[in-house]
């Protein structure tokens, strides 16, 4: 429990507040600070096709850790119900079934494993986010592709390049994705500046220096 001196207010903190910095409430950070709306694309309208687009089916994803920024991602994915690609967390694994069980429950997740090998065979999971610590990321990233599964690994992708190349040259061979959660790749700012790079408005460009400061 906290008091704020600014509102004479108390602040009553829950379990996840204080271990986690989670709380269904809360958005994730880019859309608190404006970086990202929810519902629109990132890119700047004159970029934007004009083309109607069906309706995908949900991109299913598996998380596989339940670690800190493991509940970020599955409460960043809340809020991207409203783009043209929908996204549905079907599955979690843990070590543990019952910290799998419990994280389910907080995020409202049909499926959870009590080890990561029945995460990356699950039927009901297109893609496996890797959330465990980065010493393990190869091996685990490995696992979901030897699974038919597309991967998302947060960063850092390995401990060594020569495992990323390893995962890249993987990925190639079986014609899946291998990725790397980089989110600032995404951030408005820079699908903006790809974009009008790609168009041509900006001609002969060879470096590009930018600065980001939140206060």
């Amino acid at each position: 429990m906290t008091f704020n001196p600014s509102s004479g207010n108390t602040i009553i903190a829950d379990a996840y507040d204080a271990n986690l910095g989670y709380h269904p409430s809360v958005p994730p950070l880019d859309i608190r600070l404006g970086l990202t709306t929810p519902s629109s694309s990132a890119a700047s309208d004159d970029c934007a096709t004009t083309k109607p687009r069906p309706t995908p089916a949900p991109l299913r994803w598996g998380i596989l850790g339940c670690s800190k920024v493991a509940h970020d991602f599955a409460q960043a994915l809340k809020f991207l119900s409203s783009i043209s690609l929908p996204h549905a967390v079907a599955a979690v694994g843990s070590r543990s079934v019952q910290r799998a069980s419990d994280f389910a429950a907080l995020h409202g997740i049909p499926r959870a494993h009590g080890d990561y090998e029945g995460l990356c065979a699950d039927p009901t999971v297109d893609v496996v986010y890797v959330a465990t610590l980065h010493p393990h990321h190869r091996d685990h990233a490995e696992m979901a592709l030897s699974n038919g599964k597309h991967v998302l690994v947060e960063k850092p992708m390995t401990m060594k390049v020569e495992d990323a190349q390893y995962l890249y040259d993987l990925s190639t061979r079986l014609n899946l994705f291998a990725g790397e959660g980089m989110w600032t790749r995404f951030f408005p700012a820079v699908e903006w500046t790809r974009c009008h790079l790609g168009e041509g408005d900006v001609e002969d460009s060879v470096a590009l220096t930018s600065e980001d400061a939140v206060a």
